[in-house]
């Protein structure tokens, strides 16, 4: 009996749990996946598909994938990424996580990445670092600032500049 009654409270606490969640899905067809201002699909359309989790405590995590295709020099053919995080805030918010980008299929780039942002109002920031930046052994940062300003009628102006550094980055993407 009290291992029925441990079984039930445990059920609750988790049902506690979700009803406080949301899960999402997306799924898009794209003309070129473009990552940091670099094709990832030799120009060609991509597939792309993801899931997450958000808890209002502000922890997060999911997973997103999408066809690759990088020419003569790699066998790879899919990316799949997994994230987690947590965010929060009002006026100033604040995101932090973890990324580990996958490549299942040929060459073996698997490597992660952590970031750190801040955003006030409709303007945000965020700075990504990886030591090892497509298992390269070399490391890598990227700097971003993004603004997304609503327009009435459900439109939106969105913005975004970044600016990729480091040795790692001087080995992949030499003039």
């Amino acid at each position: 009996m009290k291992l029925t009654q441990g079984l039930a409270a445990v059920v609750l606490l988790a049902s506690a749990s979700i009803a406080q969640a949301e899960i999402t899905g997306n799924a898009s067809v794209v003309s070129d996946y473009n990552w940091r201002g670099i094709t990832q699909t030799s120009q060609d359309p991509a597939l792309q598909a993801g899931i997450d989790y958000a808890h209002d405590s502000g922890f997060y995590l999911g997973a997103w994938g999408s066809n690759v295709d990088f020419g003569d020099c790699c066998d790879n053919n899919v990316e799949i990424d997994r994230y987690t995080g947590f965010r929060g805030g009002d006026a100033v918010t604040w995101d932090v996580g973890f990324i580990y980008y996958t490549y299942p299929s040929g060459e073996d780039p698997d490597y992660t990445e952590i970031y750190a942002g801040l955003g006030w109002n409709w303007l945000s920031g965020k700075v990504s670092y990886s030591n090892d930046f497509g298992n390269s052994g070399e490391s890598a940062f990227y700097y971003e600032a993004n603004a997304a300003y609503e327009l009435p009628a459900n439109f939106g102006v969105n913005a975004h500049i970044g600016y990729s550094d480091g040795d790692a980055i001087d080995l992949f993407y030499e003039d």
